[in-house]
């Protein structure tokens, strides 16, 4: 039968949240922004669901922190976009996160989805989960047994099944030490179409300008999302031509993806090498560097 959840459930405490959602199983989907949720309705993805939990009143709407950013899941995009633009060093160190933000199609969307939704749908076409990932996010669950935090990559485990138990839930995205600078790139056909290719960069630098630590992740029309973790072709060295060619090839020949009717598996496997370099030149930029 089609997608239509029978009731919504609105849990006051986070202990009724973990119940509820212990006790429907399978037969409960977590509502947030509710923009995947509509996008996936008439996929047949959703007709086992027969209710909704809606955690708005478990107060997961906030964005804090300095040394430790914290982002409530609940939290719309629009709210984590105007937290990093309302400080300099946050929209270097976060920028990623904020390129990814304005590539979504309009304010419409920005104002209901929100950084968790964005981040469970586990699928490497999320341009929020791609940033998020090049910015070595972790996730905070909450169940029945209490918190655990996870690295976002473990908690990405497959498209739409995020790494979960009974009763659990995420509640916030945790970026640590947000230093240095990041940025994100995309390519894609429509303003409403997920990217053919995608990538986001976070580097750190020396005191000679050379870069210190980096983490690259790869997204888009992949079947799994890349996390390339201070790449030898680029740490200890200043992004010239020749590095930012090296890690084209290196992001090339890092990603398995699709072979679909929007591209071919090799258009995919040669833009994912470009918005690498892109996304690495921009972060360079950002963080105040200067290739020679």
């Amino acid at each position: 039968m089609p997608f239509r959840p029978s009731k919504v459930i609105l849990p006051a405490t986070r202990e009724e949240a973990s119940e509820s959602l212990e006790a429907l199983g399978g037969g409960a989907v977590i509502i947030a922004g509710g923009t995947m949720l509509f996008r996936l309705r008439d996929s047949g993805l959703l007709d086992h669901v027969e209710a909704l939990v809606d955690l708005s009143r478990l107060g997961l709407s906030y964005v804090r922190g300095d040394a430790v950013v914290a982002i409530g899941s609940y939290t719309p995009l629009s709210d984590v976009y105007r937290w990093i633009a309302s400080d300099p060093r946050r929209g270097r160190a976060l920028g990623a996160l904020a390129d990814a933000i304005m590539s979504m199609p309009g304010w419409q969307i920005r104002n209901m989805a929100t950084v968790g939704g964005s981040a469970s749908i586990g699928m490497p076409q999320s341009d929020i989960a791609t940033s998020l990932l090049a910015l070595g996010a972790r996730a905070r669950i909450s169940g029945p047994s209490g918190e655990r935090v996870v690295d976002l990559r473990d908690y990405m485990a497959a498209p739409l099944s995020p790494s979960l138990g009974s009763g659990e839930f995420l509640s916030e995205l945790v970026i640590e030490q947000p230093i240095g600078a990041s940025a994100h790139e995309k390519f894609v056909v429509s303003d409403i179409d997920h990217p053919i290719a995608s990538a986001s960069a976070h580097l750190a630098l020396a005191d000679d300008g050379s870069v210190a630590s980096a983490r690259i992740a790869l997204g888009g029309g992949l079947r799994r999302s890349v996390v390339l973790e201070s790449p030898r072709a680029l740490v200890g060295r200043v992004p010239d031509e020749g590095v930012l060619e090296e890690i084209q090839g290196l992001a090339r020949d890092s990603v398995d993806p699709l072979d679909d009717f929007v591209a071919s598996a090799e258009y995919r496997r040669h833009l994912a090498g470009v918005m690498a370099r892109r996304a690495v030149a921009r972060a360079y930029a950002r963080a105040g560097g200067s290739a020679r």
